[in-house]
C-alpha cells in the first residue's frame, strides 16, 4: 500500500521482517540523514525516546477530508488551480475523537494514516508543521469572524504591500532562500452591518515599551468588494487599539479603501496622542474623536482610561462595518489584511552626564569630602539602549574626624573616629510617573485649567502648575552620624582598669532621612544602632603542674611529668547591641492614613576559649560561643496602642522587673567545640611515627516565631566528629633494612683466594690471614643477602609508603518542631550533671544541645552494658512537646572514612593511593501530641545511601582480562535469574548483578566483604626531560595520570519491616587524565615556550531499578594547549623606550559526549544499547596579547567551534561558529 516508487519500500525505512533470529535486524538506523539540519536522529519505534514501551492509549484524533473543492472543504486555505498542491489548516482544538486523557501541553508524537481509498492514488506531503498565531479572536465562538494568515507561498491571490520585499534567509549564505512574506488576515464570514469584529494580542510577561520611538506604522489591505465614496460614506473602517488593557488604550480609526491603497496606511505620531489624553473631561469613557493631523480623510484619534506608551500589554486590530452604502445593508463577506506593524523614528536625542569629587585632608586630624553628579534624561551607557527619562541630581558632603587627637598622649589606647555624611538625591522626571505625558505640558495644562475657572488668579494658576512639578519629583535627604568603633584608654596600668574598662569597645550610629515622591507625600525614617563589646586575652601562665616531681623518673609516666592543667580560659568576649528604628509615611492617595513601622531588637553575644591540659595524654582544648537575639517591640506601645516615650521604655528595660530586660527571645544559637591532640605513650619511639587528632563540634539553634505559643518554637543541632591519624610507615622501617657499608661490598668470585692488600704508602704487598674470621664473614654475607631479599620482597612493595593517613568524619543533625519552654540556657549551665535532670520549662536538655540525643526533651534510660560493640549503651525516652500539635522530627547522619598514602616509585615518580567509603541515614517522623503534650508517632520514613571507591575498567585492549563490563552484568543477571529463589525479586537480582558485574578483582569481595572500598590512584612523573629524546629541547617535562571510580546506592526502608528497597545505583569511572604531558621548552627567542597535552575520559552508568532504566553516559576529551611569552623587551617609539610584553597562546580541544539506554528486561540476552543523543564539539582558539605599557593592552583572538551530531543519534543539530575579536584596554587615571 502506498508504494509510489515501486521499490517495495513505501515507508522509505528499509523495514524488513523474517521469522528468524534477526527479525528486527534493520529496525534502527540513521537512514542516511547525516546532512539533516535537525541532527542525526535514528529511525526507531520508540517515538518519544523514553526507553520504555508505552502501552497506554492517550491521543486526539482528527479527520481531514481530501476533497480538493475549496467550497466544500473549509480546511483548504491555499493552493489549488493550476497547481495540485493544497494547503490544509486543521484547527488543533477541533478534534473528532478523544481517547484516554491527552493534553496539548505534552505532545510526544503524531501519526498520519489514510482510509476509505478505493483506488490507487499518489499523495505527497511537502511540509507538515505545527503553526500558531499570537493574534486571536476576541470571541472564539463567533462563526462569522476568524483570524488567519496569508502569504506569497501559500496563497496565490496574495500580493505584498508596495515597497515590501522578501527577506533573504541569512542562515544559509551559500543559497538564495527568500522568506515567506505574509500578512495577518481578518476573515469576515457574514458579519451583520453596523457591527465590529477584532483580533487581539496580549503581552502578559513583558510589556512593550514604545516610548523611545516617535511613530508607529502599519499597512492595511481592503477587500475588493469594499466601497468608499467620501469620508462620510463608505462600507468599512479599520481601528487599531493599543494600551494597558481593554479599559486603558489609544485608538486610531480610518475608512478602508480597496487594496494596498496608501490612504489605508496607519501612521500614528505619539506626540499627538499625549495631547489628546490631557485635554479631556473623563477617563472612564472613550474620548470624542479628534482628526489626525496630516492623516487620510476620516481618520481620528480617541483615548480611554490612562494608557501609557511605556506599558503596552494589549493590541487590538478590528473592522467596523458601517452599512451606509447599501440599503438595506446585507451581511458582509471579505478579508482585511494588515502587515508590517513597526516603530520608526527612534528618539536619538543626545544625553550627557558628569560627576566630580573633591577631598580636603586636614593633616592627621580628619578629612572633608564633597561630590556632585548629574545625569541627563537621555544619557545611557553602551550596554543600555535608551536613557532613564529623568534628570538625576546627587550630591553629598562627608567628614571624618579622629577625635582622639585632642586627648593627651597618656591616653594612648584611645580611639574615637567620628564621621558625618549628608546626601541629597533628587529625581526630576521628564514625563509624569507611569505616563507618557511631559511634565512641562501637564503643568501648563493645569495652569490653563485653573485660569479657566471663574475668579481664579494668575498666582493660583502658577501655584497649581508648581504643584504638578513638585509632586512629580522624588527628593531624599539622608544624614548619618557614626562612631562605629571607639574606645577610651585610661592612663592607668592597674589591672582593674587595664583589663576591664580599657578593654571595652563602644559603637553608635544614627541615621535620619526625609523623602517625598510621586507616590508618597512625606516620609520620615530614623534608625540608631548602639553596641558595647568586651574582649580579653589572658596570658598562658594560669596553670599548675602537679606531677612534675611525682612522675619524675617513673617509666611510662616520666614523659607526662610536665602536664599542665589550666584553670583560666584563654580568652573571653561578650557584647550587647541594640537596634531601634521608626518609619512614618503618608501615601499620596485620597483618604490615606499614616503608616507607621517600628522595630526594636537586641542581640547578646558571649564566648570564651579554653585549654584544659597540655603535655598530658589527651590535651583537651576548645571554645564556646553563644548568641541570643530578642525583640523589644512590646515596649514601644502602651495599653492603648500609643507610642511611649523613650525614657519610659528605658525604665522598663533597666532595673524594673529584672536587672536588664531584653524582651522576648526570638533566636538562640550556641557553638561548642572540643579538640584533642592525644600524646600516646612513647613505647618503642612510636610518637615519632604516629600522629593523632580528634575534634567534636556542635552547633545548636532555637527559634521562636512569637506566634502560636510553643507550637511556634523549634530547635535543632548539627554536630561534626573528626578523627585523623597519620602514620609514617617508611620512616619506621627504613632503619631496619639499612645495611652497613661492609655488608654492601660485592663478595669475591667463588673458588679464588683473596688478592693481597697493599700497605698504604709503600710498594710492598702485605698478606693478610683471613682464616680466623672466615666463618663470621660468611654469616655476615648471608644475613646481608637475606636482608636484601627481604627488602625486595617485603619492604619495597609493602613498607615504602611515606605516610598513611586515615580520616573518619561523621555529621549528625536533627530538627524538631513544637519544643516547649525557653531556649535552654538554664538547662545547659544551671543544672548539675548526673544529679539534676533537665527541666522542660527551660527548654531542650543539655544532651540535646551537645548533639548527643535527637529528642529535645528526651531522657536517658537503661544505661548499661550491651552484648555488642561498643559494649555499652542507653535508650532515650521522648519527653513532652507542644500540646495539640502536628509535629515533625527529622534526623540525618553522614559518615565518611578515607585512607590515603603515597610513595616514590623511582626518581621523579610519585604514586598516590586512596580508598574512600561513605554512608548516610535519614529519618523523618510525624507526631501528634495530646492535650498534655505527650507525643505519638504517626508515621516514620527512613532512607539512606552508601558510596565507596570502586575498581572497574572498560573492555578495551588488555583491560578486558578484568571482566568488568556490561557484558559481565548481563551474564551475572542471567545467572541470578536462573535461580528460582522467589524471596529475591528481579529488581534485587538486577541491582546485585549491576554491582558485581562491573567489579574488577571480585575475589576481594570474598576476602574483605562487599563494602570494602577499592583503590584509586594518581601518578606524577617529573624529570622526563633527562631522557635523551627530550634533553636537547625540553627544560622540564612531567607526566600525569589519575584514575577515579565510585559506586553509590540509594535506598529506602520499606514500612512494616519490609527491608531495604534500592531506588538507584550509579557506577562512575574515569581517567582524568589518562595521559597528561606538561612541557616547558628551552628558551626560544628570549621567551618562554610551553605546551600541555591531556586526554580525559569518564563513563557513568545510572540504574533506576524502580523505572527499570539503565543509562550510560560517556564523556571523552582531548586537549592541546601551547603558549609563548616574552616580557620586558623594548621598542623605541617617538624617542621613548617602552617595556613591552607579548603573550601568544593556542588551544585545540575535542570533546565527545554520548548517552545510551539499555533494555533491562532483555539485559540477560542483549546488551546492545539504544542511542539517546550524542555530539562532538571541536574548539580551536589562537590568541595574541600585547602589552604596550602599564596602561595600554591589546589582544586579538579567533575561535572556531564546530558541533557534529553523533552518527548514532543526536537531538542537537550540527553547527559551525567562527568568532574573532579585538580587545583594547586603555587605563585613564
Amino acid at each position: 500500500y502506498g508504494d509510489v516508487r515501486g521499490d517495495g519500500d513505501p515507508s522509505g525505512d528499509d523495514y524488513f521482517f523474517n521469522n528468524a533470529i534477526e527479525d528486527y535486524f534493520r529496525i534502527n538506523g540513521t537512514e542516511n540523514n547525516k546532512n539533516s539540519p535537525s541532527g542525526l536522529i535514528p529511525d526507531t519505534e520508540d517515538l518519544n525516546s523514553n526507553g520504555i514501551a508505552d502501552e497506554a492509549n492517550s491521543y486526539f484524533q482528527y479527520e481531514i477530508p481530501l476533497d480538493t473543492a475549496r467550497i466544500r472543504n473549509p480546511l483548504i486555505v491555499g493552493g489549488g488551480y493550476p497547481s495540485t498542491w493544497f494547503q490544509f489548516r486543521v484547527p488543533i482544538r477541533e478534534f473528532t475523537r478523544k481517547v484516554g486523557s491527552p493534553n496539548f501541553e505534552n505532545v510526544e508524537f503524531i501519526r498520519v494514516f489514510f482510509r476509505n481509498v478505493t483506488d490507487t492514488i499518489a499523495i505527497r506531503i511537502a511540509d507538515f508543521s505545527l503553526v500558531g498565531n499570537q493574534w486571536q479572536e476576541l470571541r472564539k465562538e463567533d462563526t462569522t469572524f476568524a483570524v488567519s494568515v496569508v502569504s506569497v507561498e501559500d496563497n496565490p491571490e496574495y500580493t505584498s504591500p508596495p515597497g515590501v520585499i522578501r527577506e533573504q534567509d541569512r542562515t544559509r549564505p551559500d543559497e538564495k532562500v527568500l522568506a515567506n512574506e505574509q500578512s495577518l488576515a481578518l476573515l469576515l464570514n457574514g458579519v451583520p452591518a453596523g457591527e465590529s469584529r477584532m483580533a487581539v494580542r496580549y503581552y502578559t510577561v513583558r510589556p512593550l515599551d514604545l516610548f523611545n520611538y516617535k511613530t508607529m506604522k502599519m499597512f492595511v489591505h481592503g477587500d475588493p468588494n469594499f466601497k468608499y465614496f467620501d469620508q462620510n460614506n463608505y462600507d468599512a473602517e479599520i481601528f487599531f487599539r493599543f494600551g494597558l488593557d481593554s479599559l486603558n488604550f489609544y485608538e486610531y480609526r480610518a475608512p478602508i479603501h480597496k487594496g494596498w491603497d496608501p490612504l489605508n496606511d496607519v501612521v500614528i505620531n505619539f506626540s499627538d496622542l499625549t495631547t489628546i489624553k490631557q485635554d479631556r473631561d473623563s477617563v472612564n469613557v472613550l474620548s470624542p474623536a479628534k482628526s489626525v493631523k496630516g492623516g487620510p480623510p476620516g481618520s481620528t484619534f480617541r483615548v480611554r482610561g490612562n494608557p501609557s506608551l511605556t506599558q503596552v500589554r494589549y493590541l487590538a486590530i478590528g473592522v467596523t462595518l458601517t452599512g451606509v452604502t447599501v440599503r438595506p445593508p446585507p451581511p458582509v463577506y471579505g478579508q482585511v489584511w494588515v502587515n508590517e506593524l513597526r516603530l520608526t523614528s527612534v528618539d536619538d536625542s543626545p544625553g550627557w552626564a558628569y560627576r566630580f569629587d573633591t577631598q580636603l585632608k586636614m593633616a592627621d586630624l580628619g578629612t572633608v569630602g564633597f561630590n556632585y553628579s548629574k545625569i541627563d534624561p537621555h544619557f545611557h551607557t553602551l550596554e543600555q539602549r535608551f536613557g532613564s527619562r529623568q534628570t538625576g541630581i546627587n550630591w553629598g558632603l562627608n567628614t571624618n574626624v579622629q577625635l582622639e587627637k585632642f586627648f593627651p598622649s597618656e591616653w594612648g589606647g584611645t580611639s574615637i573616629p567620628f564621621s558625618y555624611s549628608h546626601t541629597v538625591n533628587q529625581v526630576r522626571p521628564k514625563y509624569l510617573p507611569n505616563s507618557d505625558v511631559l511634565v512641562s505640558e501637564a503643568a501648563e495644562l493645569a495652569r490653563q485649567r485653573t485660569l479657566r475657572r471663574p475668579g481664579a488668579t494668575q498666582a493660583e494658576a502658577d501655584a497649581e502648575a508648581a504643584r504638578v512639578l513638585f509632586e512629580s519629583e522624588s527628593h531624599r535627604v539622608t544624614d548619618t552620624y557614626a562612631a562605629p568603633t571607639f574606645r577610651l584608654g585610661l592612663p592607668s596600668q592597674a589591672w582593674y582598669v587595664r583589663d576591664t574598662f580599657n578593654k571595652l569597645t563602644f559603637g553608635f550610629t544614627y541615621t535620619k532621612s526625609t523623602e517625598r515622591s510621586p507616590a508618597i507625600i512625606r516620609r520620615l525614617a530614623w534608625q540608631w544602632n548602639a553596641k558595647i563589646a568586651y574582649a580579653l586575652t589572658l596570658p598562658p601562665e594560669y596553670f599548675f603542674a602537679p606531677f612534675k616531681d611525682l612522675f619524675d623518673g617513673i617509666w611510662l609516666l616520666d614523659e607526662y611529668k610536665n602536664l599542665k592543667i589550666y584553670y583560666a580560659p584563654t580568652n573571653f568576649t561578650w557584647s550587647v547591641s541594640a537596634t531601634r528604628s521608626r518609619d512614618v509615611s503618608l501615601q499620596r492617595a485620597a483618604g490615606a492614613q499614616e503608616i507607621i513601622s517600628r522595630n526594636f531588637t537586641a542581640s547578646r553575644q558571649f564566648g570564651f576559649g579554653w585549654k584544659l591540659t597540655e603535655g598530658g595524654l589527651m590535651n583537651l582544648s576548645g571554645d564556646y560561643g553563644l548568641n541570643i537575639e530578642s525583640s523589644l517591640l512590646d515596649f514601644e506601645l502602651d495599653a492603648k496602642k500609643q507610642q511611649r516615650r523613650f525614657s519610659s521604655i528605658l525604665g522598663d528595660i533597666f532595673f524594673h522587673e529584672r536587672f536588664i530586660n531584653f524582651g522576648q527571645d526570638t533566636r538562640y544559637s550556641q557553638r561548642n567545640q572540643f579538640n584533642s591532640k592525644p600524646s600516646i605513650p612513647n613505647i618503642l619511639n612510636i610518637k615519632k611515627y604516629l600522629d593523632l587528632s580528634l575534634s567534636y563540634g556542635v552547633d545548636y539553634s532555637w527559634q521562636n516565631t512569637l506566634t502560636s505559643g510553643d507550637l511556634g518554637k523549634s530547635a535543632g543541632f548539627t554536630n561534626n566528629i573528626n578523627l585523623t591519624t597519620n602514620f609514617k610507615l617508611k620512616q619506621l622501617f627504613d632503619p631496619l633494612f639499612d645495611a652497613d657499608a661492609s655488608a654492601g661490598k660485592t663478595p669475591a668470585p667463588r673458588g679464588r683466594r683473596p688478592e693481597p692488600e697493599k700497605v698504604p704508602g709503600s710498594d710492598s704487598v702485605q698478606t693478610t690471614d683471613t682464616t680466623s674470621t672466615e666463618g663470621e664473614t660468611g654469616f655476615s654475607r648471608t644475613m646481608a643477602q637475606l636482608k636484601n631479599l627481604l627488602k625486595i620482597l617485603i619492604k619495597v612493595p609493602f613498607l615504602d609508603y611515606d605516610n598513611i593517613n586515615v580520616t573518619f568524619t561523621q555529621t549528625n543533625g536533627a530538627q524538631n518542631s513544637g519544643v516547649v519552654g525557653r531556649p535552654g540556657f538554664v538547662n545547659f549551665w544551671g543544672r548539675v550533671p548526673f544529679f539534676q535532670d533537665a527541666n522542660p520549662r527551660y527548654g531542650p536538655s543539655r544532651l540535646y544541645q551537645l548533639g548527643l540525643i535527637s529528642e529535645p526533651h528526651g531522657k536517658l534510660v537503661g544505661f548499661g552494658a550491651r552484648p555488642h560493640f561498643p559494649f555499652f549503651g542507653w535508650e532515650v525516652e521522648p519527653g513532652i512537646r507542644a500540646p495539640r500539635g502536628t509535629l515533625v522530627n527529622t534526623y540525618r547522619q553522614t559518615n565518611r572514612l578515607a585512607f590515603r598514602t603515597n610513595r616514590s616509585l623511582w626518581e621523579g615518580a610519585r604514586l598516590d593511593l586512596n580508598w574512600n567509603i561513605g554512608w548516610s541515614y535519614n529519618r523523618t517522623q510525624n507526631l501528634r501530641t495530646d492535650s498534655l503534650g505527650f507525643p505519638t508517632i504517626t508515621n516514620t520514613t527512613t532512607s539512606g545511601s552508601i558510596e565507596r571507591s570502586f575498581l572497574t575498567f572498560p573492555d578495551v585492549l588488555f583491560l578486558g582480562i578484568f571482566k568488568s563490563s556490561l557484558k559481565e552484568v548481563s551474564k551475572r543477571y542471567s545467572e541470578l535469574k536462573a535461580n528460582r529463589d522467589t524471596t529475591v525479586s528481579d529488581e534485587e537480582k538486577l541491582g546485585r548483578a549491576f554491582e558485581e558485574g562491573f567489579e574488577a578483582l571480585p575475589f576481594m569481595r570474598k576476602l574483605f566483604g562487599k563494602y570494602y572500598p577499592r583503590v584509586n590512584w594518581s601518578l606524577r612523573w617529573d624529570g622526563l626531560e633527562k631522557l635523551s629524546m627530550f634533553s636537547g629541547f625540553v627544560s622540564r617535562l612531567s607526566l600525569d595520570h589519575a584514575y577515579t571510580s565510585s559506586y553509590s546506592r540509594q535506598f529506602i526502608n520499606q514500612p512494616g519491616g519490609g527491608g531495604e528497597r534500592t531506588n538507584g545505583q550509579r557506577i562512575s569511572y574515569g581517567f582524568s587524565p589518562l595521559v597528561g604531558l606538561n612541557f616547558t621548552f628551552k628558551e626560544l627567542l628570549k621567551g618562554n615556550l610551553g605546551a600541555n597535552l591531556r586526554y580525559n575520559t569518564t563513563t557513568t552508568f545510572d540504574l533506576a531499578t524502580s523505572s527499570r532504566n539503565l543509562v550510560q553516559t560517556l564523556a571523552q576529551e582531548i586537549s592541546v594547549t601551547a603558549s609563548y611569552s616574552r616580557k620586558g623587551f623594548e621598542i623605541p617609539l617617538f624617542g621613548l623606550a617602552l617595556n613591552n610584553d607579548l603573550d601568544i597562546s593556542a588551544s585545540y580541544s575535542v570533546t565527545k559526549n554520548s548517552r545510551q539506554t539499555y533494555d533491562i528486561t532483555k539485559l540477560d540476552v542483549n546488551i546492545e544499547g539504544t542511542p539517546l543523543e550524542g555530539s562532538t564539539r571541536t574548539v580551536i582558539e589562537p590568541r595574541i596579547k600585547y602589552v604596550l605599557s602599564l596602561r595600554v593592552t591589546a589582544s586579538i583572538y579567533y575561535r572556531y567551534t564546530k558541533i557534529t551530531p553523533d552518527a548514532s543519534g543526536s537531538r542537537i543539530p550540527g553547527s559551525t561558529t567562527n568568532e574573532a575579536g579585538l580587545d583594547i584596554h586603555i587605563s585613564i587615571q
